[in-house]
């Protein structure tokens, strides 16, 4: 699985959704596309052509459309650990700064023997890097 950084000069800021940038709120979608090992850029082309953003975020349900190896299997909004473990790599939502009162939801892949890969940073992290782990989407490729 290649890593990929949002912020990377050569796409960050490719526009998506209704006003995003993949530099600034592209974390989930690279985390995709760290799944399908096709550049952030590609990926977020593509979703758009499928018109799978409502507004800034990704329709989960249009993942298949847009990438036929790609199962959308389910959005969780509570953290369960036991849960991610049996479908690593899956992509986790976390809290970007770790004051649950602001809105700066964040979204890394881990990819187990507690390391993740995150998107803001480009590069393998320890999965405790962020707190609190507030959800997690799976996201199977065949």
């Amino acid at each position: 699985m290649t890593t990929y950084s949002q912020r990377d000069p050569r796409w960050k800021n490719q526009k998506f959704g209704k006003n995003g940038t993949i530099g600034a709120l592209g974390c989930t979608g690279t985390c995709i596309a760290m799944l399908l090992d096709v550049t952030p850029d590609k990926v977020f082309k593509r979703l758009d052509e499928f018109h799978a953003f409502s507004g800034n975020y990704i329709i989960w349900t249009k993942l298949h459309e847009a990438y036929p190896q790609l199962t959308f299997v389910k959005r969780v909004r509570i953290y369960d650990n036991a849960d991610v473990l049996k479908n690593l790599p899956c992509l986790v939502e976390v809290d970007f700064d770790g004051t649950p009162r602001t809105d700066d939801r964040h979204w890394i892949v881990f990819i187990g023997n507690h390391r993740a890969l995150d998107p803001w940073q480009g590069k393998e992290i320890s999965t405790e890097t962020y707190k609190p782990l507030l959800g997690y989407a799976i996201v199977k490729k065949s």
